[in-house]
């Protein structure tokens, strides 16, 4: 019913994009560490739909909005959905999250995968940015790195979705998933390693 029930929101609510909800689901019943933190964390779509977002494993735009804005920037390493879906919301068009419209998405099973996407993500946050300047950020950014997640850490408490256990694990994850990507800004900033796409 996913297109059915978009193409009824769409129309009902006179919406330019619908961000659908996203329901992850699981390789066991007790989730793995790797799965709490996705549950967490992952494709909230209505607080994004709140900030004129969405990601694209579940979003619906009528034609006209990439007449107007252009399409996603290929140049982007990653974060395309949310640097087409931020011009979209600043030319004015509108977007609703759509509940009924779901799809389920399967968690990343493995440390391999979730490293594989901070690497992309971390990798190309400074780029096109002198070496200079990026040492500067990563003096001025050090402490905070190595600093516990406490703003997730807090998103991850309130999650009322979420056990006491899979609140622990998610919380850990979280941390060490920060110390990573942080060390990677850090090689990447250094010119030690290039962004990839993979």
């Amino acid at each position: 019913e996913w297109l059915a029930q978009a193409v009824q929101l769409i129309t009902e609510s006179n919406v330019d994009r619908i961000a659908g909800k996203i329901v992850l689901t699981f390789s066991q019943p007790n989730v793995s560490a790797l799965e709490a933190y996705q549950k967490a964390l992952s494709f909230n779509q209505k607080k994004m739909s709140a900030k004129g977002l969405s990601v694209t494993a579940n979003m619906i735009s009528k034609r006209k909005v990439f007449d107007t804005v252009g399409n996603f920037n290929d140049q982007l390493l990653s974060g395309g959905d949310w640097e087409w879906n931020r011009r979209a919301t600043r030319a004015g068009f509108t977007i609703a999250y759509g509940e009924g419209v779901t799809i389920h998405h399967p968690a990343r099973s493995s440390w391999g995968e979730l490293l594989k996407k901070s690497l992309r993500v971390n990798s190309s946050i400074d780029m096109g940015k002198s070496l200079s300047r990026n040492i500067l950020n990563i003096i001025i950014r050090l402490p905070k790195g190595l600093f516990p997640p406490i703003k997730r850490g807090v998103e991850i408490l309130r999650n009322p979705e979420l056990t006491r256990r899979e609140k622990m694990m998610a919380w850990l994850v979280c941390y060490a998933l920060k110390i990573f990507g942080h060390g990677v800004q850090i090689l990447a900033g250094l010119r030690i390693i290039k962004p990839t796409r993979s």
